[in-house]
């Protein structure tokens, strides 16, 4: 769900809006250079874990939320800071759906929590919680059996657990599963040879700096607080906290070993774990304090770190319902008599999680990824100049029956059907035109105002037009009818063909129209018993049978088909031929061939002679 960015997290940054040129074309047809600025890109959506989702990174992104709060989306985390960066990305095309402790299955909810929207910018941080990085925590660094002996042997075990878990093929598997359907479900497809939508993917970083022996992490211990006196986890063993980093450096090197290859044109990685280089926990040379809870100068949480929140609403994933039986195993062994001396669920979860000012340093990491890709595809920051391509919608009737229920028919041009889209469309209002009867077509909508209006025409194609936003105000307005014009006049042309135009700045809405096959489009199946009918009035016969079989009775050239009332078949044109017999040779005279009720009137090639023999058909000749 979008949410509105918060004023109290302050970006140390600028961001600038990059601009090109734009390629437009005369009047006259002739392509021209105008100081005109698109930009791109103007949608984004964050899929992911708690990483993502900035757990414990400054406040909860709207409180009053359940899902919010169940999914510890924070106004701290990298996404929400990304949209800062990225300013042409408006609130309403921000769609923030990580959610802490999910795994790669879980991106399957997330997709369809979208509801078909797609974005130009996806970010993807995922996998922690499938190679097991929370139970690690767990028993290597917060575990609060008794006996060291007991500790350092559930640490190995949770050690060697998250270790063939990254060098097995099943995780992976899954990871490569939900890129793939990350790619054809939420990213834009390509068209007309342009590039819409990069995936950018974020690893992880090491959490200790390096662990040396007889450092000051060697003999101590992170403790486990509430508000009163702590409780002491395990001893911060140097080879623990190397095989910890370790597995981190693994994944990330897995993850543009097996993950990037999936796509090398639109997937782009982002290693974070460079910009935590002396950030970490344990640095090494610090003599003091070593989780540095409360220190900017370290950049994970730990249970010394002061928290903005502190209301748990817990999910059903694995991770959360680990640490909410941690809690209940501390209260048990360490007694609940005092409520502050419990640490809490929330403040569990949060260890070894991003601050603030790492998510900051991650979303710069992320715009230079974004913005360098842009530059890469040309096109980008600017969206390229209109488009236009034929279709496979096969021939378009020239004449188009709008049926009435009272007046006569009205007969339009496929111009002028898409010109009633363009007026509802322009109106910022996605529904069938009033004119149009409604299960002739069908309506598409998704977040930020996006609609697709399809209307079905005899033959097997759909008159459509898309608008990728809502609009308001007259400038937008103007904008759009002007748009959407020049794609109907310039790219359609009556014909089957289709186009496309980017908005220019501060406008950059994107517009698409055209003819296309039937049901090509993203919406509910139009019928094919209930389309708009090709006129026929200016048909002067009928071939055919009533299988609606053309070439049964010898219709040859312009034919088309209907599909109701008495003429089944096939409508011939005027001139067209009406059999496949051959014009003779000879024999053929003015006299006798070119009288209006002749036996040869009917004969295809009758009046084409005629005309240019005789001076036409006509009662003289009779």
């Amino acid at each position: 769900m979008a949410i509105l960015r918060k004023a109290s997290i302050i970006l140390p940054f600028i961001a600038s809006t990059l601009a090109v040129p734009l390629i437009s074309r005369q009047d006259d047809g002739t392509v021209n250079q105008t100081d005109i600025n698109v930009v791109w890109p103007i949608s984004y959506i964050a899929l992911g874990d708690s990483f993502a989702a900035g757990i414990g990174a400054g406040h909860y992104t709207d409180a009053s939320n359940a899902q919010v709060k169940q999914c510890k989306r924070f106004d701290g985390s990298y996404p929400t800071q990304v949209t800062s960066l990225l300013t042409q990305v408006e609130d309403k095309n921000f769609r923030f759906e990580a959610c802490s402790g999910n795994v790669l299955e879980d991106i399957s909810n997330q997709i369809q929590d979208l509801d078909k929207t797609k974005a130009q910018v996806i970010t993807l941080s995922i996998s922690g919680n499938d190679f097991n990085f929370g139970g690690v925590v767990e028993k290597c660094v917060y575990n609060i059996a008794f006996l060291d002996s007991t500790k350092d042997s559930e640490c190995k075990t949770a050690l060697q657990k998250s270790s063939d878990l990254i060098n097995g093929d099943g995780v992976w598997a899954k990871y490569t599963q939900q890129v793939n359907n990350i790619l054809d479900n939420v990213a834009i497809q390509d068209k007309f040879g342009y590039s819409w939508s990069t995936l950018v993917i974020t690893g992880y970083a090491q959490f200790f700096g390096e662990a040396v022996d007889g450092d000051k992490c060697s003999n101590n211990r992170f403790p486990i607080r509430g508000t009163a006196a702590p409780v002491y986890g395990n001893l911060l063993r140097t080879n623990v906290r190397t095989q910890m980093n370790a597995l981190v450096v693994a994944v990330n090197q897995k993850i543009q070993q097996k993950i990037l290859p999936v796509n090398t044109d639109k997937i782009r990685f982002v290693d974070i774990d460079p910009l935590f280089e002396g950030h970490r926990f344990c640095e090494k040379g610090r003599t003091t304090d070593p989780a540095g809870g409360n220190d900017p100068n370290i950049w994970f949480i730990s249970f010394d770190t002061t928290l903005s929140e502190t209301e748990f609403a817990p999910n059903d994933s694995e991770e959360d319902q680990m640490w909410v039986a941690w809690n209940k195993g501390f209260e048990s062994q360490f007694g609940d008599s005092d409520p502050d001396f419990r640490p809490g669920e929330l403040r569990i979860a949060v260890n070894f999680h991003p601050k603030t000012q790492a998510h900051s340093n991650t979303a710069l990491a992320v715009q230079a990824v974004v913005e360098q890709w842009g530059k890469d595809h040309q096109h980008n920051p600017s969206a390229p100049p209109m488009k236009c391509e034929g279709t496979n919608a096969g021939d378009i009737p020239q004449g188009i029956v709008i049926p009435a229920l009272i007046e006569d028919a009205e007969v339009v041009s496929p111009n002028s059907l898409l010109a009633k889209l363009r007026a509802v469309l322009c109106a910022n209002n996605c529904q069938i035109p009033d004119d149009i009867q409604p299960h002739t077509g069908a309506v598409a909508t998704g977040a930020g105002g996006w609609c697709q209006i399809s209307i079905g025409v005899q033959g097997g194609s759909e008159a459509y037009m898309e608008r990728d936003r809502s609009i308001s105000g007259d400038d937008q307005t103007q904008h759009c009818w002007d748009t959407t014009w020049a794609i109907i006049e310039s790219c359609v042309n009556n014909g089957a063909n289709e186009g496309w135009q980017a908005g220019v700045a501060p406008l950059p809405a994107f517009y698409q129209a055209g003819f296309r096959q039937l049901n090509a489009g993203t919406h509910d199946t139009i019928s094919a018993d209930f389309l708009l009918e090709k006129d026929l009035s200016g048909f002067q016969s009928v071939c055919g049978d009533g299988n609606g079989d053309c070439e049964a009775n010898g219709c040859v050239g312009t034919w088309y088909i209907c599909s109701q009332g008495p003429d089944v078949g096939c409508g011939c044109g005027y001139n067209s031929r009406f059999s496949t017999e051959p014009q003779p040779k000879s024999g053929l005279a003015c006299k006798t061939d070119c009288c209006k009720t002749g036996p040869n009137v009917n004969a295809w090639w009758t009046a084409e002679w005629c005309a240019a023999n005789c001076g036409g058909v006509a009662d003289q000749f009779c």
